[in-house]
């Protein structure tokens, strides 16, 4: 399957849309979920999410099935509780 390139104003404002789709305004204002960081190369990004919100980020994530009016499949890598631990856990990942 091919990967767009987004630039990143237009990756957060439809990571906005689909996100709000799916969990609706509550949902939003609970979860509270913003891009920390996107490698358009590799189609990856970092996302935030307030503590104890995670699992309702992972199943919004889940459901969402279009994006920028393409079909897609978006999916929780990792998580973690830090940034600084999240990178330790994908260079792990990647030494394997």
């Amino acid at each position: 399957a091919s990967r767009q390139a987004w630039d990143e104003q237009k990756l957060k404002n439809e990571m906005t849309r689909a996100l709000s789709i799916v969990l609706g305004v509550m949902g939003m204002a609970e979860v509270e979920p913003s891009l920390i960081s996107y490698d358009a190369k590799n189609g990856e990004l970092v996302l935030r999410a307030k503590r104890g919100t995670e699992r309702k980020l992972i199943a919004a994530l889940a459901l969402v099935t279009s994006f920028g009016g393409q079909p897609a499949r978006l999916e929780a890598l990792r998580i973690s509780g830090t940034i600084k631990r999240l990178r330790m856990k994908r260079r792990a990942d990647e030494e394997k």
